[in-house]
């Protein structure tokens, strides 16, 4: 798989990328009784954020996914 670096120009010209995104967000979390907090999150971009004919040049949309661990301070009680 190739992979390319390249700066990310925001704007409204053919080679820019659109300055604003709208997606869904999902999240789970979990939060011990000693105060450990743990959780799970979903992102999914539904807007084309690819300036220019997307016929010829596709889509780009933004996805992402994380897992977070915390510990939430005086939370025993």
């Amino acid at each position: 798989q190739n992979s390319e670096d390249k700066k990310v120009k925001f704007g409204s010209g053919e080679n820019d990328v659109k300055p604003f995104d709208y997606g869904i967000n999902a999240l789970l979390g979990y939060k011990l009784p000693n105060g450990l907090l743990f959780s799970l999150n979903y992102n999914l971009g539904l807007s084309n954020i690819q300036n220019g004919n997307s016929d010829e040049t596709g889509t780009v949309k933004h996805r992402y996914f994380s897992i977070k661990i915390g510990y939430l301070f005086g939370s025993k009680k």
